[in-house]
């Protein structure tokens, strides 16, 4: 089986040319079932279009089938982002468990989750350093808040290598709804640089709920 992602243009953005070389023999009747899943994390948020395409065929006989099917990618629309004197490409929450991306609002009570952005611009590079610091805070449904003043003081004094930084960025951030089986609550996040003016500040609406 091989595998193939699409621009709108044509253009091959990935390509797996055997997925199943090491799977001499299939059972038939999970042939019967087959399926193939796929995760796609493409810079856009915009409803850029591609396509995907998968050729199965028969390596001892004749049979062959082929599916295309096309899809686009939309950016999380329970963030709301905003930057000041800086630019990022693009964002969004990822589960460093699962290590899949969380494209609903549910974040599981304990467990860790990451806020990422990619290709961040203009915080200061400082000798090869920026130094961030990083303001959380949740409030549910109910009013009650919790208020973490800088994620990032680990750091303030050594900072981070800034080519790091502004390829990818992301801490693991942790939420806890006590007793309760299921809150709603919005959580607010300020990365700003502290050296400079840049700052970027996001806005998720979430579901918190025990695991």
């Amino acid at each position: 089986m091989a595998l193939y992602v699409l621009s709108d243009n044509e253009e091959i953005l990935y390509s797996s040319q055997d997925i199943l070389s090491n799977n001499k023999n299939v059972d038939k009747e999970l042939l019967a079932k087959f399926g193939a899943y796929f995760s796609a994390a493409y810079p856009y948020l915009n409803n850029e279009k591609y396509k995907l395409k998968i050729d199965i065929w028969d390596k001892n006989g004749e049979g062959k089938y082929q599916f295309e099917m096309p899809f686009s990618i939309k950016g999380n629309e329970n963030i709301n982002v905003e930057s000041q004197k800086c630019s990022y490409r693009t964002y969004g929450l990822f589960d460093p468990t699962s290590r899949n991306a969380i494209s609903e609002n549910v974040i599981v009570s304990e467990k860790a989750f990451q806020l990422y952005f990619e290709g961040i611009t203009n915080f200061k590079d400082v000798e090869g350093r920026v130094y961030p610091s990083m303001h959380f805070e949740f409030i549910d449904e109910v009013g009650d808040s919790l208020i973490v003043d800088n994620i990032l003081s680990s750091v303030a004094d050594s900072g981070i290598d800034a080519e790091v930084f502004n390829r990818y960025f992301s801490t693991n951030l942790y939420l806890s709804g006590g007793s309760e089986i299921e809150t709603s609550g919005k959580i607010t996040i300020t990365l700003k640089d502290t050296r400079s003016e840049a700052k970027i500040t996001a806005v998720i609406d979430v579901i918190l709920k025990s695991e």
